[in-house]
Order: C-alpha cells, then structure tokens, then sequence
C-alpha cells in the first residue's frame, strides 16, 4: 500500500511537496500520473536521464559483510568451502531475473529516457592488515567480498543488458579509498 513501509509518511497537509514527499511510494511510481478521486494531483515525471543502484540489499551485502567482520570465520570465504560459496553465487545468479525486470519495467514506463544501471565498487582492497574499521576480515574473506562483488556485477551488468539499459563499471572507483586501502 503506497504510504506505508516508507522512509517517510504521507503528510496530505503539506502543501510544500504534495504528493512529491519521499519515499511516498518507490521512485518509479514517479514516472507516471498520479490520480486521486479522478483528479490529477501529480503530473508523470519525464526525465531525460535515469540512474539506479539497485540489488545490495537483496544480495544481503550489509549483512554478509557484517558476518564476515565479526570474530567468527565467514564459512563462504573458506577456501575449500565450495558448497557455501556455490550457494553464494547461485544466490546472486537467482536475482538477474528480478533485476531485469526492474529495468525492464522502468524502461517501458519512461521509454525516452536515457537508463543507466550502475554496479558496485569493491570496497573492501586486498592489503595485508586492516585497519580498526575492517580489523575482522581476513585475507581469505577480502578475497571472497572482492569476488562477490565481481560476480555480482557481472549479474547486474547481463540483467541490464537483457533489459536494455546501460551498464556503468564503477568497480575500481574506490581503489585505495577502500576498506583496508
């Protein structure tokens, strides 16, 4: 239901941005009409450019990597692990459906405007040591993130292209601003 499970609630009285608040509904709702009671209270929006990220949260990147930091080993970072890094990928690899389908449907809905996908950076490097910030990761388990998020990309970057829209590699934008770096 729109309004609901937002970042921010549906304030009617606010007459500063209406139905334009934030998180009012996802950001595609935007791209079209938006009809209260038969009155149009919002005009589609028609960019000329669209950017998304998109998947992170899904792939449950936050999570894997706040698992790995901890003091406990992170099983798919184990090099011999095969069965856990295989359930890692075909994790990944189950989402490029989802993925272009979101593209997909935002190209449909805003078919004149330029789509860009954008991947992810690596942000963890491959140093020897870790600062306090990343202390927790291993090399084992830098190793892993770093593949992840390769492979990752590689799904995002077919999804879009299957969809359509354009891939932007922004892999190696934070190399030596990293994690570890």
């Amino acid at each position: 239901e729109l309004g609901k499970n937002t970042q921010y609630n549906f304030v009617p009285e606010d007459k500063g941005l209406g139905y334009w608040q934030p998180g009012f509904e996802p950001q595609s709702g935007y791209l079209n009409e938006r009809v209260d009671n038969g009155v149009v209270v919002r005009q589609r929006a028609n960019p000329k450019v669209i950017t998304l990220s998109v998947g992170g949260n899904d792939a449950g990147f936050a999570e894997r990597l706040a698992y790995c930091i901890l003091p406990n080993k992170c099983a798919p970072a184990t090099p011999n692990n095969t069965d856990a890094r295989s359930i890692v990928a075909i994790e990944l690899a189950n989402l490029k459906d989802r993925l272009q389908t979101t593209y997909t449907s935002i190209k449909r809905a805003a078919p004149e405007s330029r789509v860009y996908v954008i991947g992810y950076p690596q942000f963890v490097s491959l140093q020897s040591t870790c600062g306090v910030n990343a202390s927790g990761l291993d090399s084992d388990e830098r190793i892993f993130i770093r593949e992840t998020v390769s492979y990752f990309n590689r799904v995002i970057a077919s999804a879009a292209a299957e969809a359509g829209v354009t891939y932007v590699d922004v892999e190696d934008i934070l190399e030596y601003n990293n994690l570890c770096s």
